[in-house]
């Protein structure tokens, strides 16, 4: 759908409604649950909030150069590669359903990616 909205609406306005569908979708699950959140935490809030609209940002606008056959695969990536941090920075455990995820993202891709095989022509009858 993101792809086919970048044909006649920029990035900026994409970004708008996806966060206007998403905010009314959360917004009555959130009452249920809703604490407000310290200051200290309430600024990691607000960082990851800039953090996720960016990369958002950065997905459509690569929707409007790139196919999404190549873009959607790179973004699966995100997953090992969170998991990779996880294991670097906070030295969380990677377990064997972690590793075979990743591996099979990333056999996903490769496969994506390779090249199709021309088409035979057919013969007229």
């Amino acid at each position: 759908m993101i792809k086919s909205l970048t044909r006649t609406d920029s990035a900026l306005t994409v970004l708008f409604w996806m966060m206007v569908v998403q905010a009314s979708a959360g917004f009555v699950p959130a009452l249920y649950v809703w604490v407000w959140p310290s200051a200290h935490a309430f600024a990691w809030v607000v960082v990851i909030a800039v953090c996720g609209t960016f990369s958002h940002y950065c997905l459509t606008s690569a929707m409007r150069y790139a196919d999404a056959t190549i873009v959607v695969p790179m973004d699966f990536l995100r997953v090992p590669l969170s998991a990779t941090i996880g294991w670097l920075l906070y030295a969380e455990r990677l377990d064997v359903y972690t590793i075979l995820g990743a591996a099979l993202i990333l056999t996903g891709n490769l496969l994506n990616l390779k090249p199709n095989a021309p088409v035979p022509a057919r013969a007229s009858t």
